[in-house]
């Protein structure tokens, strides 16, 4: 269940997240969404990753997590890895109904 109270401190996170992502695909990301995220971040919230090292160790929100992957499907992610993402998703969904 997404906590909508943490969407403004997911939007911190997932700027800083961005930041790693190779320029051939942060490109590919709409302008209008990464404004959207700078103007409903939560201005008081403080994350800073150096590395990529940092982005494994840090425990991210569960819906930075979401973000993330909703991006990565939407503008990233070839039709056979937005499949593969899909059936992820979808197996995730079934165990978490059980």
């Amino acid at each position: 269940m997404v906590n909508l109270l943490n969407l403004p401190k997911a939007y911190v996170e997932v700027l800083e997240v961005l930041q790693f992502f190779p320029q051939k695909a942060y490109i590919k990301i709409p302008t209008e969404k990464i404004k959207f995220f700078e103007r409903n971040k939560d201005k008081t919230y403080d994350i800073k990753l150096k590395s990529k090292e940092d982005l494994r160790k840090k425990k991210l929100l569960k819906e930075t997590k979401i973000i993330v992957i909703q991006i990565i499907r939407e503008y990233i992610a070839t039709s056979s890895q937005r499949k593969k993402i899909d059936d992820i998703l979808k197996l995730n969904d079934k165990k978490g109904k059980n």
